[in-house]
């Protein structure tokens, strides 16, 4: 396929509403047992698209819930107590 038709597909594709997390923890294992097959740098940057995608994901989810990010997600709070929080 080329990235036109890829991209379609992506934006196109009717799927069940799952959570973010749930998406990454799907694509990470996917990604594991790709991981053979694709270049290092290609699996860099993949990674790196994913988080993109999460990140965008607690925003939006966060947005929709009029909630800080860090109640989405405390994981991301950078005005967490010490230990408690972490951006990474």
């Amino acid at each position: 396929m080329d990235p036109e038709e890829i991209l379609q597909q992506i934006t196109s594709i009717e799927t069940a509403e799952v959570d973010p997390g749930t998406v990454a923890e799907v694509f990470a294992y996917t990604l594991a047992t790709l991981q053979d097959r694709i270049d290092e740098a290609d699996v860099r940057r993949l990674i790196l698209l994913a988080a993109a995608m999460y990140r965008n994901s607690i925003d939006q989810a966060a947005a929709e819930l009029q909630l800080p990010v860090s109640a989405a997600d405390p994981g991301l709070a950078i005005d967490a107590a010490p230990g408690k929080g972490f951006v990474q």
